[in-house]
């Protein structure tokens, strides 16, 4: 997670940048990466859906899910406009690579994303502000056993 802000206009503008990674997670409490593989998203502060809700605090009040941990929350400026931008296929583990090393000096903070990590399951997670389990996009393609088939979806 990158953020800052600029003024435009007479109003402030936050700029958020998320790297939603292929397969990594992080740990809850230092936001380091997780030494097992099938550790589930921290959706209690921690994930995507976290960010989406923290915004739909910040202009609404209210949102589905909790919003960010106060540390992540905090590193994002008070805004009256926020854009958000998603590198997809782009997680922490890449930002050790030399040529991202601007990215990494910027990044605030380390979110997990839905799983599965698809751009799939990302984009509906921003769309709707919801856990994949709840959004329902899964992936690509789903089998569907009563007609023998697979949807597109």
């Amino acid at each position: 997670l990158t953020a800052f802000s600029k003024a435009a206009l007479g109003r402030s503008v936050a700029a958020l940048a998320v790297t939603v990674p292929r397969v990594e997670t992080h740990h809850r409490e230092t936001r380091e990466r997780k030494t097992d593989p099938f550790s589930s998203p921290d959706y209690a502060g921690g994930a995507l859906v976290n960010l989406v809700a923290e915004l739909e605090l910040r202009f609404t009040g209210t949102a589905p899910h909790p919003g960010l941990h106060p540390p992540l929350a905090a590193a994002i400026p008070q805004a009256d406009s926020y854009v958000l931008v998603l590198f997809d296929g782009l997680g922490d583990y890449q930002l050790a690579h030399p040529a991202a090393a601007p990215i990494l000096a910027s990044r605030v903070g380390v979110i997990d994303a839905g799983w599965p990590t698809t751009t799939t399951v990302s984009m509906a997670t921003v769309a709707t502000g919801m856990t994949p389990a709840e959004h329902g996009l899964l992936g690509y393609q789903m089998r569907i056993p009563e007609s023998r088939c697979r949807a597109g979806v």
